[in-house]
């Protein structure tokens, strides 16, 4: 019985392991005469895994774009009509606050906003209540 326990709890660490990262998707959109990278503003947690989903189909102006995001290290390029996704990995260890998502390629295009808040922190045994 023990070794079937054991089976099923090993099993069931190992799928929560591989579920799959949240999709944020990342479009470049013209608004008033100028690309911006929309939505404004991504919300992520400090150490989550996310797939960041990114996508230029304007039709006029440069055939690429950039996504940049010092913080977790990513810097991609986008070209026109393809759909790109890569993992990003926001470090444990990044300070909760606004950091730029901004085109490497282009400076005059508008940007968006990473917005990293503190990852919840598990209750001490003190400050849980025992029913």
């Amino acid at each position: 019985m023990k070794r079937y326990l054991m089976a099923f709890v090993l099993g069931s660490v190992s799928l929560m392991a591989h579920s799959e990262a949240r999709v944020v998707k990342l479009k470049a959109e013209a608004v008033a005469g100028k690309t911006h990278w929309l939505p404004e503003r991504i919300e992520v947690v400090q150490g989550e895994t996310f797939k960041l989903d990114m996508k230029h189909d304007l039709p006029e102006g440069f055939a690429f774009h950039g996504v940049e995001i010092a913080a977790v290290g990513l810097r991609q390029q986008v070209n026109r009509g393809e759909h790109v996704s890569v993992e990003v990995k926001v470090p444990a260890d990044l300070k909760p606050g606004e950091y730029p998502i901004r085109c490497h390629f282009h400076p005059g295009h508008v940007g968006a906003t990473l917005v990293v808040v503190g990852a919840p922190t598990p209750a001490k045994k003190s400050e849980v209540k025992k029913k």
